[in-house]
């Protein structure tokens, strides 16, 4: 059984739905599904308690995590407007997982402190993270999700999965190109510098098994 945690925000006035969609997209793509014990925790549930609730119930487990919200300009925080639900301060939480965001700017000091903290590998954005064109919301999900779902197939290290990523994100800005839809081409070229990777590059879904 694999713990598959996922705090998404879909109460957000400006993204809810996009940070919904972008919940959808993972916990539909595990194979097989009972292959997993997936945890969803909503918008107004994404509290510190409610959270540290959540992560006690496995008793030490490990587990991979994915946050669907805002970050802040400082990157030390995830946050809805409850207020904050992750932060350096509750980093230990993490010990032996795997943490997957696409924050703004969680990867400046958050991604740093997770590890220090034992997380196994972080993946996050060292930048803001752009999705202005609502037309294109499906391309932005599908490119900022690859390397995950990509990792929950099971067959690949995380750091081939993140150069995947990488990879996909290229194909679609060139397709955008094409399409001479260059302003969405232009944000997903943003978002593609934007993610970074720490940690164990080599960590395998198996790793995190119990």
């Amino acid at each position: 059984m694999i713990n598959l945690v996922i705090a998404y925000d879909d109460n957000d006035g400006l993204l809810g739905d996009y940070f919904e969609s972008s919940h959808l997209s993972v916990s539909g793509n595990v194979q097989p599904p009972g292959r997993f014990r997936i945890i969803s925790i909503r918008g107004l549930d994404c509290t510190r308690p409610d959270l540290d609730a959540a992560i006690k119930t496995l008793n030490g487990e490990p587990l991979i995590f994915a946050a669907f919200c805002h970050g802040d300009p400082d990157g030390t925080v995830l946050h809805t407007d409850n207020g904050v639900f992750v932060s350096v301060h509750n980093s230990h939480l993490f010990n032996g997982s795997f943490f997957y965001t696409t924050a703004c700017n969680s990867a400046v000091e958050l991604g740093r402190s997770l590890i220090d903290s034992g997380c196994s590998c972080f993946i996050g954005c060292g930048k803001d993270s752009l999705a202005s064109d609502v037309n294109f919301h499906d391309v932005y999900i599908r490119c900022e999700n690859y390397a995950l779902e990509r990792f929950l197939i099971g067959n690949v290290n995380v750091g081939v999965a993140f150069n995947d990523m990488m990879d996909y994100f290229t194909g679609e800005i060139d397709r955008l190109n094409n399409l001479n839809e260059v302003f969405a081409a232009v944000e997903l070229l943003h978002n593609r510098e934007a993610m970074e990777i720490t940690g164990n590059t080599n960590l395998i879904l198996t790793d995190l098994e119990v």
